[in-house]
């Protein structure tokens, strides 16, 4: 082998050598503690929300994708009905 195809086979093994350690192992590290970085697909599983009662909803709280905390309100319910309901439940009693 001669020393001309010798220096480009050593030079390209350090270039591809260099490139490999850049690109995988110099991971961006500027990310936040407790966060880690990847691809891949995410699989969610989809929750059914439901009331007590029926109606029509007056005004949803929050918007689709949201976290949400147990116990937190995500609309309301236009309760006119239910107001008349009791309140003729009250007059005839």
């Amino acid at each position: 082998m001669s020393k001309k195809l010798l220096a480009i086979v050593v030079a390209t093994v350090v270039i591809a050598s260099t490139a490999y350690y850049y690109l995988t192992l110099q991971e961006d590290q500027s990310l936040t503690d407790g966060l880690a970085s990847g691809n891949g697909r995410v699989e969610a599983v989809q929750v059914d929300v439901s009331t007590k009662f029926s109606g029509r909803v007056e005004e949803i709280l929050v918007k689709e994708g949201d976290l949400v905390e147990v116990g937190q309100r995500v609309a309301n319910m236009d309760i006119i009905q239910l107001k008349a309901q009791q309140h003729r439940a009250l007059r005839l009693t």
